[in-house]
């Protein structure tokens, strides 16, 4: 099982990061096998991970086994449709629901560069308005697609908001795909007052 360093403490609560979380959900991986996993970083070789079952800790006890469940139990018979390729119109409480679960995958993968990582991106508050709240942070936009083909991947960049005169702020992007399913969470800090980029 791969392990990725991450920070000490919840990034949800103020509890110590004791448990540890599938980065992908382990009844997404039961689904179906794409074989092996390459991860790239930035600066870094490619590695070649025979098992993907890549996990964090970064989360406490009392979130994985408590709030963190109703987001995954919501959206799995949603994400499920669309995975298997199948025409789904989504109302609005049901693109709230896939929201939220991409929040929380967000919220993961951006947990395994470390509480201390300069290129962290989430901060502690925005953390914890998602644990009390379910809250997706301000100026976050989400698109949900779908792919011709079947694949599982998950790849992020830091982006920099220009204008003609002048830097207006920082963002980051996840996009994620599994099977016919791909999301891209978009989400420029918030300088960039009016959510468009």
């Amino acid at each position: 099982m791969g392990y990725m360093p991450v920070p000490q403490s919840c990034i949800f609560c103020d509890n110590s990061a004791c448990s540890c979380e599938h980065l992908w959900p382990q009844w997404i991986l039961d689904r179906k096998s794409f074989g092996s996993f390459r991860l790239k970083r930035p600066g870094a070789l490619e590695v070649i991970l025979s098992n993907i079952e890549l996990t964090v800790k970064s989360v406490c006890e009392k979130c994985n086994n408590g709030w963190m469940r109703a987001p995954e139990g919501d959206a799995n018979p949603l994400l499920e449709q669309m995975f298997d390729d199948k025409p789904l119109a989504l109302d609005l409480n049901q693109q709230r629901t896939i929201a939220t679960w991409i929040t929380k995958m967000a919220f993961l993968f951006d947990s395994k560069k470390g509480r201390n990582a300069p290129n962290v991106f989430y901060e502690e508050n925005q953390g914890t308005a998602f644990n009390e709240h379910l809250l997706t942070p301000q100026f976050t936009l989400i698109w949900i697609g779908r792919l011709d083909e079947e694949h599982r991947s998950a790849d992020g960049a830091g982006f920099t908001l220009l204008s003609k005169e002048e830097r207006i702020g920082e963002g980051t992007s996840l996009t994620l795909a599994n099977e016919h399913f791909v999301p891209d969470r978009q989400h420029p800090s918030e300088g960039d007052t009016d959510g468009s980029y």
